[in-house]
């Protein structure tokens, strides 16, 4: 046994000490004899076509006889283009090598990414692929998106492009209207400008403050009566807007009704269309818009008492508004009969809303749910008051002034519950922190609600919401009133002096028309009075600080005229010219451009704005 397994072992050992560099086999190839299959492998001739004589054949293979790298000029610059191409670089990254001085001075007959990519496909080619579809009879997982960005992919802007004529084309109507004070000091001027805006501008311009894509079309009047009743006073506001609003926008209605021939920057002469896509407003002007009651959610039929339910109300279309209204058989000038009528059916009072003659407009579509205001000044007014009585003030100040201060974001050193003149900016940088500074302090369900109101604004802001997006939207929100009776319970919904028992929130409501209104409109985060608030300063208070501080809305009318003709001059010769001006590069469109379309990246001089009507007085 003990032989046998030396033998063994050796036998093993010889096994793992094999040459197999073919010298072996060679030596044990006298041994051994080798059996070949007769009549495979055949060779019947020796003409075939080798690699090199495809390489030959290509139809650059002339200029090759004289210069072998062709279409590189040398091996060197053939080196060179092999490292680019084989390098991880990106195309961005091949540009600025290329671009730089010394390789400027090695004469490269490509001086960027694209020429360097024509050459290479000049090489002799490769087998070629192919692409084959395959139909399939069985039902698939995969499925289309649809994704919402731009107005002109919403769902009512391809109804309204149904509904008119082959050709034509949709100019939709963006507004605003905000009150904002003129002087900060003295005086206590305030202004309420109503400001224009284009859906065919791209998002990411007309969303961009220093883009001015708002311009002002009229200074509403600001009355103050005289009628005890504050309901009355309101009421009497509302019928002054309402019939401003139809006055000023009469030209934008006449053109939705009978489609006027407009031209675009480049000369094209269009069939145009101009439905109103989007007004953004408030809370307050948007149930004025809707011609609601304060206590109504202007997008449905819900009540005060139905704000706080877990699901969508019908919404409040304009034939539901114009069928109430005309249900209504009190005369309109008897002001205190017939708003006690009003009241029935919820409504503010006005008998002859500004949309009514304005064709394929609906309050309901084109009031949205506004970020700013709807969004992020609910956490500030509601959230954080929770976290703040739940965790306690003293507690939540003092976690978020020990936070390690970050570049980016905002350090709150003196705590939260003391802000004085607190905006947007603030509510959205509190945010940031809230669910890391109330969790382990807060119980475990009141956490769960305040993070999937989190959620829930997080995912609204989306510039590209698709339809998976919207039913994390609603999942978000139905988890939110799963757990929202905790807040409740321990007591951190507060009124001015005991707690509140109910959910009489507007804005709570506003956030179930979220999904709808991004089908509707687009992404929601482009109606964002940000933009417009911004607008005000170009529009409103840098014109006022060129007047005598008397008599403003004519001097501010004149300051703009003036700047707009100054403008539009600087355009005129910078295109006369061929040259750039005041950061705007301008350059020929060629013809392929002009039929496609193409829109040049200024929106100023764009005719169609100076189609709409400006009021100045």
């Amino acid at each position: 046994m003990l032989g046998s397994d030396i033998l063994q072992f050796n036998a093993e050992d010889e096994m793992m000490n094999i040459d197999f560099d073919g010298a072996h086999f060679q030596d044990e190839g006298e041994l051994s004899e080798v059996e070949m299959y007769e009549g495979a492998g055949t060779c019947y001739a020796q003409d075939g076509v080798t690699f090199l004589d495809l390489f030959d054949a290509d139809e650059y293979a002339e200029c090759r006889k004289e210069n072998l790298f062709y279409p590189f000029a040398s091996r060197e610059e053939w080196e060179v283009a092999d490292f680019l191409l084989c390098s991880p670089l990106s195309m961005a990254a091949i540009n600025q090598f290329l671009g730089l001085p010394m390789i400027h001075q090695l004469k490269l007959s490509f001086h960027n990414a694209k020429e360097l990519q024509s050459r290479a496909e000049m090489l002799p080619k490769g087998p070629s692929w192919k692409c084959q579809t395959i139909p399939l009879l069985n039902p698939t997982k995969t499925r289309l998106l649809c994704v919402y960005s731009e107005w002109l992919t919403s769902d009512s802007a391809w109804e309204i492009q149904d509904q008119l004529p082959r050709g034509a084309t949709v100019l939709g109507t963006v507004l605003s209207s905000d009150k904002t004070n003129i002087t900060n000091m003295t005086g206590a001027r305030v202004a309420h400008p109503l400001l224009l805006g284009l859906t065919n501008i791209h998002m990411s311009t007309h969303t961009k403050l220093s883009s001015r894509a708002f311009l002002l079309t009229a200074l509403l009047p600001i009355m103050e009566y005289l009628y005890s009743n504050q309901w009355m006073r309101g009421m009497l506001e509302n019928h002054l807007m309402h019939e401003c609003l139809s006055i000023v926008l009469k030209p934008l209605m006449i053109a939705a009704e009978i489609r006027i021939m407009m031209s675009d920057p480049v000369g094209n002469v269009r069939h145009c269309f101009m439905p109103l896509a989007a007004y953004i407003v408030d809370t307050t002007e948007a149930c004025m818009l809707a011609c609601v009651h304060g206590k109504t959610s202007p997008f449905t039929l819900a009540s005060y008492l139905e704000f706080g339910d877990d699901f969508c109300h019908p919404e409040h279309t304009c034939s539901i508004t114009l069928q109430q209204l005309d249900s209504i058989t009190v005369d309109p000038n008897d002001l205190e009969a017939y708003f006690q009528a009003c009241k029935e059916y919820r409504l503010n009072g006005v008998h002859s809303p500004f949309w009514k003659d304005w064709l394929l407009t609906d309050p309901s579509v084109f009031v949205t749910p506004e970020p700013l205001h709807h969004w992020h000044k609910e956490f500030y007014d509601h959230d954080l008051q929770w976290c703040l009585i739940v965790v306690g003030v003293q507690e939540l100040d003092f976690c978020i002034s020990i936070l390690q201060p970050t570049v980016g974001y905002r350090h709150f050193h003196g705590g939260i519950s003391k802000l004085k003149q607190v905006m947007g900016r603030v509510h959205q940088d509190i945010q940031h922190y809230i669910i890391g500074l109330i969790a382990g302090a807060a119980p475990c369900q009141f956490v769960v609600a305040i993070r999937a109101l989190m959620d829930v604004r997080y995912m609204a802001q989306s510039p590209l919401p698709d339809e998976n997006l919207l039913v994390c939207i609603d999942r978000s929100l139905l988890i939110f009133h799963e757990n929202k009776d905790i807040i409740l319970s321990l007591g951190a919904q507060m009124g001015m002096k005991k707690p509140i028992d109910n959910w009489f929130i507007p804005k709570l409501e506003l956030m179930q028309s979220i999904t709808a209104s991004s089908c509707k409109v687009g992404a929601l985060i482009q109606w964002s009075a940000d933009t417009t608030k911004h607008a005000h300063i170009s529009e409103i208070k840098d014109p006022a600080w060129h007047t005598n501080n008397n008599d403003y809305d004519p001097q501010i009318c004149r300051h703009l005229d003036c700047q707009e003709k100054l403008r539009c001059f600087a355009i005129a010769t910078a295109l006369k010219s061929s040259c750039t001006h005041s950061n705007l590069v301008l350059r020929p469109y060629s013809k392929g451009e002009r039929s496609k379309g193409l829109w040049p990246q200024f929106v100023h001089c764009a005719p169609f704005l100076s189609n709409a009507p400006h009021f100045r007085e």
